[in-house]
């Protein structure tokens, strides 16, 4: 599983979820494409707005998900 597999589950675009979190649409593509990871502080913020948890958010950024 990957961030745009759970955002399609939430049919969400990239914009929706970065705005959700607080960040850049550009930031949270590079999240979603494996160029740059997420710091830890905004797991949770991800997993809400993915509807998640943070265990699941880890396990994708260890890229296990």
């Amino acid at each position: 599983m990957t961030l745009a597999d759970l955002r399609y589950k939430t049919h969400q675009t990239q914009a929706q979820v970065a705005a959700r979190i607080g960040i850049t649409e550009r930031t949270y593509a590079r999240w979603e494409s494996r160029k740059h990871k997420a710091r830890r502080n905004y797991y949770p913020s991800l997993a809400r707005a993915l509807r998640v948890t943070v265990d699941v958010i880890e396990a994708v950024m260890a890229g296990g998900g």
